[in-house]
């Protein structure tokens, strides 16, 4: 009687140890979802050829970010670069964005992208343009490293220290190739072009310097391809 009595409770004693120890052993990794698909065309012109200029200018930045999913549709924008500068609305920043975006992202296929509209362009400034995008990306792959890049407008100046007031080291001509130190350096004894306190980035030319600091315009977007 004793002997059935222990192995009733035994056994279920044993079958909920089991059912214990299974549900406390690790879980099997859990296979890994299949990666992102590129962005889609109508994705990548919502948000770059916006009517507003600033919004479509930050925009480059979230292009980059997508990475190199991004690519085939920024290259799509910029095989119809002529029929968006047809529209009533206006393009934005395009296809200033595009080919900022492109440069930024590493790799073969951003590369390709520059080069074919390089090679469509039909305005200079859209050459000039493509040739900057082309060298801060050949750059940043030279040097293994996103703290590079080339400067992209005219009339630029590099400040001793981060003010409008201070000594001119030097005029920058577009192109110029830089090392990036410290980026968004404000200077809230300054006002602005849209208000705030002027912003800066401090740079150092290549190939050997000097180290000074550049103003940002007032849309505060990086001046650097």
């Amino acid at each position: 009687m004793g002997t059935r009595l222990n192995l009733t409770v035994t056994r279920p004693l044993a079958a909920a140890a089991a059912f214990l120890a299974a549900c406390l052993a690790p879980s099997p990794a859990l296979p890994q979802k299949p990666a992102s698909g590129v962005v889609s065309r109508a994705e990548a012109e919502k948000r770059l050829l916006q009517a507003d200029y600033l919004g479509s200018l930050q925009a480059a930045h979230w292009a980059v970010k997508q990475g190199p999913r991004a690519v085939p549709a920024l290259d799509a924008l910029l095989a119809r670069t002529d029929a968006y500068r047809k529209r009533a609305d206006g393009t934005g920043a395009f296809p200033f964005n595009a080919l900022w975006a492109l440069a930024h992202i590493p790799g073969e296929p951003s590369r390709a992208a520059l080069q074919r509209f390089r090679k469509a362009a039909r305005g200079q400034t859209d050459r000039e343009m493509a040739d900057l995008a082309l060298k801060g990306h050949a750059l940043r792959a030279t040097r293994k490293s996103s703290r590079y890049g080339v400067l992209g407008g005219a009339g630029t100046t590099l400040y001793a220290v981060p003010s409008e007031q201070a000594k001119a080291l030097r005029e920058l001509r577009p192109g110029q190739a830089v090392r990036i130190l410290r980026e968004r350096v404000e200077n809230s004894e300054e006002s602005g072009p849209r208000g705030g306190p002027t912003v800066y980035d401090q740079v150092t030319l290549l190939p050997s310097g000097p180290t000074g600091y550049v103003q940002r315009a007032g849309d505060d977007f990086s001046p650097f391809f």
